[in-house]
């Protein structure tokens, strides 16, 4: 998880911490984060996850701008087959 103090922390650590709590909530289940890297204002985590007891994995990227508020957030999850089938019956 991103350190205390440092440009970017507030934001990309809710973030991270917001896909944590969905992961047994949610479409996502069994999660865990096998990486994750940082720098100032981004933060990039790589996880693994289930999806309908199907073995996912994916990626979580969050940038945030000068005042600490998330600007960009990309998440990719793969093999498709496994999040098409999740989110088959979730209104949009």
């Amino acid at each position: 998880m991103p350190r205390a103090g440092r440009p970017g922390r507030g934001a990309s650590a809710s973030i991270l911490e917001a896909l944590g709590s969905r992961f047994d909530a949610g479409v996502l289940e069994n999660g865990w984060p096998t990486s994750v890297h940082e720098r100032d204002g981004e933060t990039i985590a790589f996880f693994a996850a289930t999806i309908k007891d199907q073995p996912v994995d994916g990626v979580l990227r969050a940038v945030t701008d000068d005042e600490d508020r998330a600007s960009d957030i990309t998440l990719m999850v793969r093999p498709w087959a496994a999040p098409k089938a999740g989110i088959a019956g979730v209104a949009l």
